[in-house]
């Protein structure tokens, strides 16, 4: 019997046959990208100061408003939060497209040029991407957007697209971030493995559909390996684990001896 999955959106989590399962992604938040993440929010912080920053008789403004000492903490805290902004308009513009490819998957209304080019851009190049690489690769999209489990591991998640990749049964997740990290991956093998648990079909292939928002381009890479991949994802759910039940206990302090 397919097991009842449902998802909360605010709290990122699943609840299988009424037991709450972490996500696969938040699985693989363990894994550290901290490195990269540091130096594009540096980044980000100092264009923004370069792109709001005006001088003016050898003083500096932000608008009207001169920068001081007394003013500084002020007018610079956008700066600092400018990166999370842009995570978060990022996600947002993500989720949308995702939606819209979610509904000609499911209608098979395919938008005419006038209904793109009334959409934001960063909407339409992505659903622009999908369509050019579906007709270029003879993809016969089934099923969108389904909630899949591993039961005895109690993780969960949302499969983005299965369908018929050149006559052969493929899983497919889209990226619309700007890159696309290592662990992605492990992720579709965890999909992929979920996948075959929870309707009991084999998925013959398995792949990440990366699109852009700034073009109307795409990359597909395939995942080879699933078996390996899916033991490298099981590998994380002890930590994960054990970092979630650090976290609930209060920090412990040495004593001096």
């Amino acid at each position: 019997m397919t097991p009842k999955i449902d998802f909360n959106p605010g709290k990122h989590e699943y609840t299988v046959n009424g037991q709450v399962f972490p996500s696969v992604t938040t699985i693989l938040n363990i894994i550290d990208k901290s490195g990269p993440l540091i130096n594009w929010a540096a980044k980000v912080t100092v264009e923004y100061i370069y792109n709001n920053f005006k001088e003016k008789d050898g003083k500096l403004f932000i608008g009207d408003t001169e920068l001081n000492t007394e003013n500084a903490g002020k007018l610079l805290s956008p700066a600092k939060r400018e990166h999370n902004r842009i995570k978060t308009e990022a996600g947002d513009i993500g989720t949308r497209a995702h939606a819209e490819i979610e509904r000609i998957i499911k209608t098979s209304e395919i938008p005419t040029e006038i209904e793109l080019a009334l959409m934001d851009s960063r909407i339409a190049n992505p659903v622009r991407a999908y369509l050019k690489w579906a007709e270029e690769n003879q993809f016969q999209p089934i099923h969108s957007e389904q909630r899949v489990c591993l039961l005895d591991h109690k993780v969960a998640g949302t499969v983005d697209c299965v369908g018929l990749l050149k006559g052969k049964y493929t899983l497919t997740d889209f990226k619309t971030s700007n890159g696309i990290y290592p662990e992605a991956k492990l992720q579709v093998a965890a999909y992929a493995k979920a996948w075959e648990e929870t309707f009991d079909e084999k998925i013959e292939q398995a792949g990440i559909l990366h699109i852009s928002k700034e073009k109307a381009e795409f990359a597909y890479h395939p995942v080879n390996n699933i078996d390996n991949l899916f033991k490298v994802f099981l590998s994380c759910i002890p930590v994960y684990l054990w970092k979630k039940e650090e976290s609930r206990n209060p920090r412990q302090h040495g004593s001096n001896i």
